[in-house]
């Protein structure tokens, strides 16, 4: 079983600007942004072989903004690597913006697997609504929907 790690503020996102993974790992990063404008980077650089990673990202914006290059490197000489990027973003209201930008840069061609994807989902009252009629509040329906 491999390790996990789970970053849940904005605080500790933005110390993971650039992180070497060295061991096999499963990284959640969850946020909710409320009020906020951010820009940061997250990379992560592959630097031991055999490693096997899945980064999962979810973020959950509120009246917010997020803007966020996300990349995955793989260096010449990193061999055997399996790496995963999961990017989900909810968007919360209209006010709300998202520019989430994924990236794979390998450099080796003896990967086992790589893969990216990125969803952004605009959540509107109607999607909370199946809640409301069964007597959930919103912070509990919105905690159902988005998980977390």
């Amino acid at each position: 079983m491999r390790d996990e790690i789970i970053i849940n503020d904005i605080q500790n996102i933005q110390n993971y600007s650039e992180l070497k993974v060295t061991k096999s790992a499963d990284y959640k990063f969850r946020l909710k942004l409320r009020n906020q404008k951010i820009q940061t980077k997250m990379k992560f650089i592959f630097s031991t072989p055999s490693v096997e990673s899945n980064i999962d990202i979810k973020i959950a914006l509120y009246k917010s903004e997020c803007e966020m290059p996300v990349e995955v490197h793989i260096p010449n000489g990193v061999k055997g690597v399996s790496a995963e990027l999961n990017i989900v973003v909810y968007v919360m209201d209209e006010k709300s913006r998202a520019n989430i930008t994924p990236g794979m840069f390998i450099h080796d061609r003896d990967v086992q697997k790589a893969g990216h994807g990125l969803v952004i989902k605009n959540i509107k009252n109607k999607d909370l609504y199946y809640f409301y009629s069964r007597g959930i509040d919103r912070k509990l329906g919105e905690k159902l929907l988005i998980g977390f």
